[in-house]
């Protein structure tokens, strides 16, 4: 991806793989994905990437309004996709089992992920982050997810509570 400079004419839409589009005000240029053939995409590696995104999909998509309100944006990096950069390693190792349970096509339940990335957490305390915004101290998963959390300001003199529900 990349920002382009503004011109008269603002440019919107694709040429053959080149898409045009616009995020708040700035131009953005980027090429289209990629088609895959359907040999590629049985291979084991792209099984297995595939499979990965699903659980992690399942996660974001069961977690998504607590998040919300506890990671922080940042410029064109929205809550959700500020958690997985902050969180990407850990969350794939703790969902590396059940990675090869999706692929074999056994039943994967929102449930289990979320067991899953807790019995991480429990292993490797302070690895996963769960609450992240400017100018709080970072809150990290050390175990069961809390029923609710508190941002401390880094100075250690404001504190914010927010409650953790699943939908």
């Amino acid at each position: 991806m990349a920002k382009v400079k503004p011109t008269t004419r603002s440019q919107r839409g694709s040429i053959d793989h080149v898409i045009h589009y616009s995020v708040n005000g700035i131009e953005y240029t980027r090429s289209n994905n990629g088609n895959y053939s359907k040999s590629a995409l049985r291979r084991p590696e792209r099984r297995k990437q595939n499979a990965l995104f699903a659980l992690i999909q399942m996660h974001l998509k069961t977690r998504k309004d607590f998040l919300r309100l506890s990671i922080e944006s940042d410029g064109n990096c929205y809550h959700i996709r500020r958690y997985q950069k902050l969180n990407s390693k850990p969350l794939k190792e703790a969902l590396k089992e059940l990675t090869e349970k999706h692929i074999t096509a056994e039943v994967v339940t929102p449930y289990m992920v979320e067991k899953a990335i807790e019995s991480y957490a429990r292993k490797h305390p302070g690895e996963i982050i769960i609450g992240a915004r400017s100018g709080c101290q970072n809150v990290t998963l050390d175990g069961p997810w809390p029923e609710e959390i508190i941002l401390r300001s880094s100075d250690g003199k404001n504190e914010t509570t927010i409650r953790t529900q699943l939908m």
